[in-house]
């Protein structure tokens, strides 16, 4: 998969999805980055070589990491969500969750919210349960559904087993104490969420980051899925950073 980043996602929904597609061949609209910014708190910012097969990341999420990096602080909980699950939005969190690693932003955490079709466990081999969905009925601890990956030093939160009802789950004050106490433990945490058009957890999950990139499928949405997305993401006071078009 490759992508690319566009500008804020509130000036593409005015004009549609045609600008969007435009925009990804355009090169003085796609952010170009010349050389990785720096941590001096960062360990070795390299992978181990024995671990870079199985962890490669692209230049895009390498561009679109040091975006992120750039433009907010430490302990930062940034959503990754899509319109429809075809938009490919587990492999770019994934994605940029490795490229921050490689960059020396460490510790980070990944955390798989989609419930519905949970994914990121595939990517790392590690089990679905218990995940994030037992963490929030209570039936499991944090130190129980976090996985350490010691060699990258990326932390892996599974979606867990499927909730009956995961709207309330999202919707509970457990779930907003959370994020906020989880922020305090990780430099970054990235969440893949649901399709924000197709669950209503997804927009609860945006209202309660500090921002929130969208991974559109490139000539697939429409104006009207802009709009939608633009006003849900209103609606709950959510900060959009930018989108990102996807190419299978």
């Amino acid at each position: 998969m490759s992508f690319g980043i566009t500008g804020n996602l509130e000036n593409d929904a005015g004009v549609g999805h045609a600008a969007l597609e435009k925009r990804q061949h355009n090169g003085d609209q796609i952010l170009e980055l010349k050389t990785l910014p720096q941590n001096e708190n960062a360990r070795d910012a390299s992978i181990p070589e024995s671990s870079s097969s199985r962890f490669m990341v692209s230049e895009d999420s390498i561009r679109l990491a040091a975006r992120l990096q750039a433009s907010a602080a430490d302990g930062q909980l940034i959503v990754f969500t899509g319109t429809h699950e075809d938009d490919g939005v587990a492999t770019v969190a994934t994605q940029v969750a490795l490229a921050m690693v490689h960059a020396g932003v460490r510790p980070v955490l990944l955390i798989d919210a989609n419930v519905h079709a949970p994914s990121i466990h595939k990517t790392f081999d590690i089990d679905i349960a218990p995940g994030l969905a037992q963490l929030l009925e209570g039936s499991s601890t944090i130190e129980s559904v976090i996985h350490g990956l010691g060699e990258v030093d990326l932390w892996i939160l599974p979606a867990g087993s499927r909730a009956h009802d995961s709207a309330s789950l999202f919707s509970s004050a457990v779930f907003s104490r959370f994020f906020n106490e989880i922020k305090k433990q990780f430099r970054f945490v990235i969440v893949n969420s649901p399709p924000i058009l197709d669950h209503a957890e997804s927009v609860v999950i945006a209202g309660r980051s500090d921002g929130v990139v969208m991974v559109l499928a490139a000539g697939a949405r429409t104006r009207t899925d802009l709009r939608k997305i633009k006003d849900e993401l209103d609606g709950v006071k959510a900060r959009l950073l930018g989108a990102v078009l996807s190419k299978t």
